[in-house]
């Protein structure tokens, strides 16, 4: 299925597995683990996801953003960026 078809909830549960695999590798030094979700830069078709992220040791709450894409039947990430 088309990002482009897909309701906000469906593109949602897509994400929520790739965020929980790149906070694991960003504690964890494993860079192959982290990319393996991860496009080769395709945006065509793209769904941008923005939450609201924080972390144990700040004092303070970060804009997040990633951006998903679909690559031969798979949805990958092409980036995450937290402001």
């Amino acid at each position: 299925m088309a990002l482009d078809s897909m309701s906000d909830e469906e593109i949602l549960s897509l994400a929520d597995p790739d965020h929980g695999q790149s906070d694991g590798c960003a504690i964890v030094i494993d860079h192959e683990r982290h990319m393996r979700d991860f496009s080769d830069r395709r945006r065509p078709g793209a769904a941008g996801i923005i939450w609201k992220q924080w972390f144990a040791k700040a004092h303070r709450d970060f804009v997040a953003e990633m951006l998903l894409v679909e690559k031969d039947g798979a949805f990958l990430v092409d980036h995450v960026m937290i402001f």
